[in-house]
């Protein structure tokens, strides 16, 4: 269970999906260029499976940094919602 102390540590923002991709090698995973406003950011998200690659481009959606480090790539850390 998530603390509040534990709430403080995210880093949550808004953006816009501008370009969706699949992982190579992957079933699962998209790499998405998220447009955030102050900067555009590389995102790994495991929908490939629940949602087509053009349905996403210019969804909104929250970006989150949960964990550090790159889970089976090296585009960072962060995660979407």
């Amino acid at each position: 269970m998530m603390t509040y102390a534990d709430s403080k540590k995210l880093d949550i923002r808004i953006g816009q999906v501008v370009l969706a991709q699949r992982v190579e090698g992957t079933d699962k995973l998209l790499k998405l260029e998220v447009d955030l406003a102050t900067e555009k950011r590389q995102i790994v998200a495991g929908m490939a499976e629940f949602f087509a690659r053009e349905y996403l481009v210019g969804q909104r959606g929250a970006s989150f940094n949960c964990r550090k480090g790159p889970i089976r790539s090296p585009w960072g850390p962060d995660r979407v919602a």
